[in-house]
């Protein structure tokens, strides 16, 4: 009897002792969205509000099914997340701890994915809606992103109604704004769409015995160093309420809080999608950038669907209905946790690591635009199916 006693005392022993990421056979993977690395918040209902430097993480399965949304389930979760974030006790209450009546607020979504992976109207409407209860106007809600034919892939038709929330693109609406640029020493080739290009969509060559082809604005090749701003957000809003997707991109690794409202506030920016350093620093220094580190008051990470490789746009072979949101005021906790899912899902499917390419996310925490989520508290609110 004495020896198995201790025989059950030096096994347990040598199990916690050598299987710090299991509790005695059951796995316990670190970084998974229940566990996911950094401070946690286990009892939601009796935790105080997140500070800045935190951010909540809503798990919601009934949000979504077979990459389709349920709309009242995704105001659901997004509303009951939004609550635990700012402590308050209503949805207006929450709102107004950010909003004021008079503000003209801009909604940025992403809209690359088309009408799957991109940030979904029903989580858009929920927001509009809690504003309205705050005492935001209609008219002074501004729902918008850079390309309107991705906005209207993404079923967001630029438009502006009479007392109506807005919708615009910022090609072929708004416009860029020819006194605030972001200059960086790597030039970049202009195409239509870009505030200095000269010409047409489609070079036209001219006629045979006319001027010649070279010398023809559409034919030769326009660069620059410049890469000026949205309208939308330099004059048109006074606050931004950030709405990325957790999908990867080709260039950045992953197209999150940070890269999507850097990138996507700005022409010119193809040529920071090389994943150089040089390109990861731009984009910290982007949002360094008054006009979106001032302006900038939320993050809504749109995780329903993970989009863990092929992206921006939706590829079924790699991505899966995650049934995640994330709302906080660091983009870079929320980034960092994404990424982490991401390669983790990478690695379970024998996809390559994105490594490096992500990078901008560090350059951004050397920047102090925020703290890995290793380094916040991450408050965690599980909704039943």
């Amino acid at each position: 009897m004495h020896r198995n006693l201790t025989f059950l005392f030096i096994s347990t022993w040598l199990c916690l002792l050598f299987a710090p990421s299991s509790i005695c056979g059951q796995s316990v993977r670190p970084g998974d969205f229940h566990v996911g690395g950094g401070k946690i918040e286990q009892d939601p209902e009796k935790s105080p509000p997140v500070t800045k430097t935190g951010f909540v993480l809503v798990h919601a399965p009934g949000a979504i099914s077979r990459f389709k949304a349920n709309p009242s389930q995704v105001a659901h979760a997004f509303n009951t997340g939004l609550v635990k974030w700012s402590g308050k006790s209503s949805v207006p209450d929450a709102w107004k701890t950010l909003v004021k009546p008079g503000d003209r607020i801009g909604l940025r979504i992403s809209t690359t994915g088309g009408s799957i992976t991109s940030t979904h109207p029903s989580l858009v409407q929920t927001i509009v809606d809690g504003l309205k209860q705050a005492g935001i106007q209609p008219k002074d809600i501004i729902v918008w992103d850079k390309n309107p034919h991705h906005m209207m892939s993404a079923g967001y038709v630029p438009m502006q109604p009479d007392n109506q929330w807005q919708c615009k693109s910022t090609v072929e609406g708004s416009g860029w704004d020819p006194e605030v640029f972001y200059f960086q020493e790597t030039v970049g080739r202009l195409i239509w769409g870009d505030h200095e290009f000269k010409g047409t969509v489609l070079p036209i060559i001219p006629p045979e015995g006319s001027v010649a082809a070279e010398d023809a604005p559409e034919a030769r090749e326009q660069i620059s160093n410049r890469s000026y701003f949205s309208k939308i957000l330099t004059q048109e809003v006074d606050k931004v309420i950030n709405l990325p997707t957790m999908t990867t991109h080709p260039g950045v690794g992953l197209q999150g809080c940070l890269s999507s409202l850097a990138l996507g506030s700005i022409d010119n920016h193809r040529r920071f999608l090389d994943g150089t350093e040089s390109s990861a620093q731009a984009i910290a220094e982007i949002l360094q950038k008054e006009v979106i580190a001032e302006k900038t008051i939320l993050h809504v990470m749109d995780g329903l669907i993970m989009q863990y490789a092929g992206g921006p746009a939706f590829d079924p072979n790699h991505a899966y209905s995650a049934g995640f949101i994330l709302i906080g005021q660091d983009p870079v906790a929320i980034d960092s946790w994404c990424l982490q899912q991401i390669e983790y899902r990478r690695e379970d499917t024998s996809v390559v690591a994105i490594g490096k390419k992500a990078d901008h996310i560090k350059a951004a925490k050397a920047y102090g635009l925020g703290q890995h989520f290793q380094e916040s508290l991450m408050t965690e609110v599980k909704l039943a199916p």
